[in-house]
């Protein structure tokens, strides 16, 4: 769950604001990554597909980082417009080792995305928040980048249990 606060957030579509998608770091169950890639391949441009599967191999782990962070970014910006898989996920491009998002072809002028990785017990997670922040505050006039964040005051992390506790708490004051 995300949400923004403040007094210039955009209050209708076609961005409402902000959108977050968080994913665990594995393949699976039976299948391969190489499978795996080519159940999505049709939503994901053909270099995305080239960083994912290069001529010559990745360490797996990276790979699936990489995967990963395409798809949760793809989630991220369409829940924040409001379309979520109504949007052909293939729109958008997230060049990974360059950190940067282009939307048919071009920058996405008024976003801000932020990549993050939260560790918890042997588990790994990966995930991007995107946020428009209005044509009016972009000031970046090349490339949109990605900004990796740690996990810190402006991200918070719950079992469902602990949030349910938040937010009951927060709605009675």
């Amino acid at each position: 769950m995300a949400f923004a606060t403040g007094t210039d957030l955009h209050p209708s579509p076609p961005a409402y604001r902000i959108g977050v998608d968080v994913m665990l770091l594995q393949v699976p169950r039976r299948t391969t990554f190489e499978g795996f890639v080519e159940t999505v391949s049709d939503q994901l441009t053909t270099y995305e597909q080239s960083i994912l599967l290069p001529h010559s191999p990745l360490d797996p782990q990276e790979a699936l980082r990489r995967f990963y962070l395409i798809w949760t970014l793809k989630e991220a910006y369409t829940k924040a417009l409001g379309l979520g898989l109504g949007f052909d996920f293939k729109r958008i491009e997230f060049d990974v080792p360059k950190d940067v998002v282009r939307v048919d072809g071009v920058r996405p002028i008024g976003w801000e995305f932020v990549r993050f990785e939260i560790k918890r017990c042997e588990e790994i997670y990966v995930g991007v928040a995107a946020q428009y922040v209005g044509e009016d505050k972009d000031s970046d006039e090349g490339e949109c980048t990605v900004k990796k964040m740690p996990a810190g005051d402006w991200l918070k992390v719950y079992d469902a249990a602990k949030f349910m506790e938040n937010a009951t708490q927060a709605l009675k004051q």
